[in-house]
């Protein structure tokens, strides 16, 4: 879709360009070089830092254009670009095919129609480089001091003319990746890595598998080699690179090229290139320019299928994620490519300008002349600093949503991202990017082996966090994705996984959060219900129960709540994996847990005692009666999308109350569970907490009726 729109939009700018001219009888300067008044200012740079310039690298209050316009068609705009100015038909082009709107407000989701601001900011560098030119459109907000973002789009400067390079601008991007020029840079980048903090060790991990890539230069040919059938000087000295793809959809993914059972002997003597599919042909070239032999992909180095030989190699090999791209020399990562059948190494061309700027820096060369280009997503204006080139290209990108990936990019020391925009050297102490742009980068705690003895509960809970948003074609493969962070946190703890969660850890982990998710409440208890009342391969005790659907990426999963010790009697595990790692994906699970338990609490009439006819607020504070001035809380976190914060009665009528943890001895921590229509079994469906600010632990007890039950939590 991303190609899609720049190829539709670079058409109509170019059609818009044939078509425009320039005002009849303009006599400004600024009309003849194709910018109306207020875009002059993006003729002289200097003047526009120095009006601009206050210290900081963005000032929202003070930008270098602003004016007045309408959303969502943007006329003025769109006239001010028919007559002639090429800056204001570049925006509202972008504006217009992209079609982007926020909400009103935080209550609604309805898009913005209305008189809107438009503000146009220059991004800076700390040496005073534009790193980028921010158009944002803001409406009124009845809500906040802060205006309403409505839509933003992105564009960045370049010039390709040493002069303006030196004075202001980025190395322009190319639409060849693989230029020399490019290659240079990429191996003075490893060169400088290996020199300067990552130098070469030892290969105490080689992968099972790898393709030998020795004879493609020849004659366009490489080889599946046995790594165990090396001789051990030869395999010492392997260096490999890993690749980092999206197999796409369906109907791509049943294109690829792959290893099975049948044809891995016929792929050991042989495999010509133009067999493969145009990712793993551009891995193959970027691997013979960079001088890299050997490369690991997983479809020809993990044996696909669904024979018995195949699911085994597979399962085996998807635990060693971990050892295989720690271990690779370098890992190339395709943000650019959408699926197999998509190379990296061509750049569509993106909609531009060119603006010619004076400078009196420039005596010799009065008039320099650079482009402005545009970007298809915008970021968070904190990433603009240090990460802007690569966080732009990382956030638009298919590939950073993937599920495998997150596996896949933390445990890489070196990485060659290839992303829409801009060619990318990445290592744990430093990011490069083809522009120019240098940033200072920190050390993931998976990367390195020697860290991995700080491992803890909450590294990998921070990892599902992230984990939990992201795309996965197999539902079953959530786990397996996830194995090398396990196996990771296994050998630091010792502790035993369960479906996702830490058997030592489990107070803590039952704890977490859900939210943002488009469930309602009814929603949710059918879906729960509809499973009957056996074990399930997603327990509702896990997070696996709550990760979106494809291609959506919002926030899911929280650890906000950190229970100090656990407050049930006791705890047990039903459990049958589908294969022989403890990592991998699972048949069934449940939990056994002794605890005290109450129904759910609701308000009471203080006369009659009868139930009040309104819903329970989740957040609602209760007086305690002996001592109306020593209030107590009891608070309820539901797992679905409740976004009016009321639980009707007719729901919360039969839940119970199940206590896990405590934090000291005056917060406590629990499950809200639904029956699950036989006795003792019950499906979590949210939280809660008992906050008691004086008699704690005695209060708790003495509040509500609890009694002791051992229950099973589907």
């Amino acid at each position: 879709m991303r190609r899609f729109f720049s190829k539709k939009l670079t058409e109509a700018f170019q059609s818009s360009q044939r078509g425009s001219s320039v005002e009849p009888g303009s006599s400004s300067d600024s009309w003849r070089a194709g910018l109306c008044p207020p875009c002059s200012i993006l003729s002289n740079v200097p003047k526009a830092l120095a009006q601009w310039d206050k210290g900081w690298q963005f000032d929202r209050k003070n930008p270098i254009i602003r004016r007045r316009d309408r959303w969502p068609g943007l006329p003025n705009l769109a006239s001010s670009g028919r007559a002639g100015c090429g800056f204001c038909r570049l925006v509202h082009q972008g504006f217009h095919v992209r079609g982007e709107s926020g909400p009103r407000d935080r209550d609604s989701s309805s898009p913005y129609t209305g008189d809107v601001d438009i503000r146009v900011l220059m991004i800076m560098a700390r040496d005073h480089r534009i790193l980028g030119i921010y158009v944002e459109i803001t409406g009124p907000n009845t809500l906040w001091e802060r205006p309403l973002s409505v839509a933003s789009i992105s564009f960045i400067p370049s010039c390709s003319n040493p002069l303006g390079k030196g004075m202001f601008f980025q190395n322009p991007a190319q639409t060849q990746v693989l230029t020399a020029k490019n290659v240079a840079f990429l191996r003075k980048s490893i060169l400088a890595c290996l020199s300067n903090c990552h130098p070469p060790r030892a290969a105490d991990f080689i992968p099972s598998r790898l393709l030998d890539l020795q004879s493609v230069p020849l004659d366009g040919t490489l080889r599946l080699v046995i790594t165990s059938e090396l001789a051990p000087a030869e395999s010492q000295a392997i260096r490999y690179a890993a690749l980092s793809y999206c197999w796409g959809e369906a109907a791509d993914a049943s294109t690829q090229s792959v290893t099975t059972a049948r044809n891995i002997h016929e792929r050991r003597r042989s495999i010509a290139c133009g067999t493969l599919s145009p990712v793993i042909r551009d891995a193959v070239s970027a691997c013979v320019s960079l001088q890299i032999r050997h490369l690991w992909i997983d479809c020809l180095c993990i044996l696909q299928g669904s024979e018995s030989s195949a699911r085994a190699d597979w399962e085996a090999e998807s635990e060693r994620m971990t050892d295989i791209f720690r271990g690779s020399f370098l890992t190339i990562c395709t943000p650019s490519s959408t699926s197999c059948n998509q190379g990296f190494l061509l750049r569509d061309p993106q909609p531009s300008i060119k603006i010619t700027t004076s400078s009196s820096l420039l005596p010799s060369s009065p008039n320099l002349e650079y482009n402005i280009t545009q970007l298809s997503r915008n970021l968070c204006f904190s990433h603009f600093d240090r990460y802007y080139a690569y966080e732009r290209d990382y956030s638009e990108s298919r590939w950073s949503e993937r599920a495998w990936v997150l596996q896949e990019d933390r445990f890489s020391t070196r990485k060659v991202i290839f992303g829409p925009s801009l060619l990318h050297f990445r290592c744990p102490n430093g990011s490069h990017c083809e522009n120019g742009v240098s940033s200072h980068t920190e050390a993931d705690e998976f990367q390195d082996g020697a860290a991995l003895g700080n491992l803890t509960f909450t590294s990998f809970n921070v990892a599902v966090s992230n984990f939990a948003t992201r795309a996965i074609t197999n539902s079953n493969d959530r786990l397996p994705a996830m194995a090398g962070f396990a196996r990771d946190v296994f050998l630091k703890t010792g502790s035993d996984y369960v479906a996702g969660l830490w058997r030592k850890n489990i107070h803590r982990d039952l704890m977490f959060g859900v939210q943002e998710t488009t469930a309602t409440m009814e929603q949710r208890i059918a879906e729960l219900r509809s499973r009957g009342c056996a074990p399930s391969s997603v327990p509702s005790w896990s997070w696996l129960a709550h990760t979106l659907p494809l291609n959506q990426s919002r926030r899911v999963i929280s650890y906000s709540v950190f229970p100090d010790k656990a407050e049930y009697e006791g705890i047990w595990f039903n459990i049958r994996r589908k294969g022989k790692s403890q990592f991998g994906d699972i048949e069934f699970a449940s939990i056994f847990l002794r605890t005290h338990m109450v129904a759910m609490p609701f308000i009471t009439d203080s006369v009659t005692g009868s139930i009040l006819d309104f819903p329970l607020h989740p957040g609602l504070s209760y007086s305690d009666e002996r001592d109306p001035d020593r209030p107590y809380a009891l608070n309820y976190t539901f797992d679905i999308d409740f976004h009016h914060r009321f639980l009707p009665y007719q729901y919360g009528q039969g839940m119970e109350l199940a206590l896990v943890g405590s934090e000291d001895d005056f917060n406590f921590y629990g499950l809200v569970l639904l029956p699950a229509g036989m006795p003792g079994r019950y499906y979590r469906i949210g939280r809660f907490r008992f906050a008691e600010g004086y008699h704690g632990r005695q209060s708790l007890l003495a509040k509500f009726p609890w009694n002791i039950k051992t229950v099973e939590v589907l």
